[in-house]
């Protein structure tokens, strides 16, 4: 986000309304300009410092990890045949081309062949990615010289079972058979897990569709404790905990980042510490203490990598709820050219009419559907406010969404000021959901 001079006048319900202050907010690889009140709250984090060589930082962070020892000596001791590093997709905006290299020298360095080392992409439950994004994630010399494979979660043959919390579940084959296990990842607020990164590459990275459902299923994210930000009692950061220590994770490589995909931090080691540190990293960088809630609210999807699609807009969306009064309006400004998401994803969307039909519907002990989830979270945003969303879908996909589609968020903010009136309180979240809003005591 930034913010910029010049002003901008609209005529209002009961008076001339003077938008001040300028804003240049994260969409796509771009921005967009918004003129918003002058009393309007700005809610962003303080950020990080991006770190002067990040390269220097993870190799450091391999030799010098939290909690276990240096990953060359781990190599050493294990003697691997068959390694698994696992990665971030195509939606997230994880550093893998600064985590992953550093890695590769150490397994090089330790005698361990190209053959026996595959990148598996955590994609979960989501499309595999393109050749295109592969080069975009690992960079062309990476794609080149090792092996790539996305993860399918719904493909009998690439799973194994085991038992979490006495549930059979199913992981990645590849993973489980593997010798020396590896996570990379981005440690970001994450609106049903507390925070991405650690414990979930494996789950749901590397999960099968039956884990998914219990990590996904509204029992875990009904529960007041599965929100962003939070780790205690939350039952989808314990069950992915617990799933990928049942799997086994050797070393982990994470990393917090800056507005411009900078890093600014690296957690190496034991999962547990390591993550808990990027944790710590994050909420500094990331959290906001709130004590209003607002009638308007303008916020976006963070650009791209993440508002490629409604799917994952969602994450902004839901990421307001804890500054919005009830009947309140969201603005939001998230670019989707990927489109809505899976064709299930826009089927569930067409046929939920009604938020609590829905949570009885996908509540029955016979009921379940992929990207059933999103479309739980929301419900939780409609049964608050109305959405209006400046996007590249076409209007009836925005309806579909359940959204008011807007020729541009300016005009959004204008006619929204107006419906409203002049005593209207305005917020602003220009990061989206990786601000991380927390209730003032």
């Amino acid at each position: 986000m930034t913010k910029t001079g010049s002003s901008h006048t609209i005529l209002g319900v009961a008076r001339t309304r003077h938008l001040s202050c300028k804003l240049l907010l994260p969409f796509g690889r771009g921005t967009v300009a918004a003129y918003v009140p002058d009393s309007a709250a700005i809610l962003s984090g303080a950020g990080g410092i991006a770190l002067p060589d990040a390269d220097a930082a993870v190799r450091k962070g391999l030799e010098h990890p939290s909690g276990t020892a240096a990953l060359h000596e781990i190599v050493r001791r294990k003697r691997p045949s068959c390694v698994s590093l696992v990665a971030s997709d195509h939606t997230r905006a994880s550093p893998s081309r600064v985590l992953i290299p550093p890695i590769l020298e150490v397994l090089r360095a330790e005698g361990v062949p190209s053959p026996a080392v595959t990148i598996l992409v955590a994609t979960g439950t989501h499309r595999a990615t393109t050749d295109e994004e592969k080069k975009e994630l690992f960079g062309e010399r990476v794609v080149e010289t090792c092996r790539i494979v996305d993860h399918r979660c719904a493909d009998p043959a690439c799973l194994l079972p085991i038992q979490v919390n006495g549930q059979r579940c199913s992981v990645s084959r590849a993973y489980l058979e593997s010798d020396l296990k590896i996570l990379t990842g981005l440690v970001e607020p994450h609106f049903m897990a507390g925070f991405s990164g650690g414990r979930k590459a494996v789950c749901p990275g590397l999960a099968g569709m039956d884990t998914v459902r219990v990590f996904h299923g509204p029992e875990f994210l009904e529960s007041p404790f599965a929100a962003a930000g939070v780790l205690r009692n939350n039952p989808c950061h314990l069950f992915a905990t617990r799933c990928a220590q049942v799997a086994g994770v050797d070393f982990i490589v994470n990393a917090t980042i800056d507005r411009n995909g900078q890093v600014t931090g690296v957690f190496c080691g034991e999962m547990r510490q390591a993550f808990l540190a990027g944790v710590r990293q994050c909420r500094r960088q990331c959290q906001v203490a709130c004590s209003e809630k607002y009638d308007i609210v303008i916020t976006t999807n963070g650009g791209y990598p993440l508002d490629r699609d409604f799917y994952q807009t969602v994450k902004g969306l839901v990421n307001c709820l804890p500054v919005l009064r009830k009947g309140g309006t969201i603005l939001c400004a998230s670019e989707c050219a990927d489109g809505l998401g899976s064709e299930n994803f826009r089927f569930l969307l067409a046929h939920a009419t009604d938020p609590e039909a829905f949570l009885r519907r996908i509540s029955a002990p016979d009921f379940f559907q992929h990207d059933q989830w999103e479309v739980e979270e929301l419900m939780k945003v409609l049964r608050v406010a109305r959405v209006r969303l400046f996007s590249t879908l076409s209007p009836s996909d925005a309806r579909t969404a359940h959204a008011e589609p807007i020729e541009s968020i300016q005009e959004g903010i204008e006619q929204t000021l107006a419906e409203y009136g002049p005593s209207a309180s305005v917020a602003v979240i220009p990061d989206g959901p990786y601000t991380l809003l927390t209730a003032q005591t």
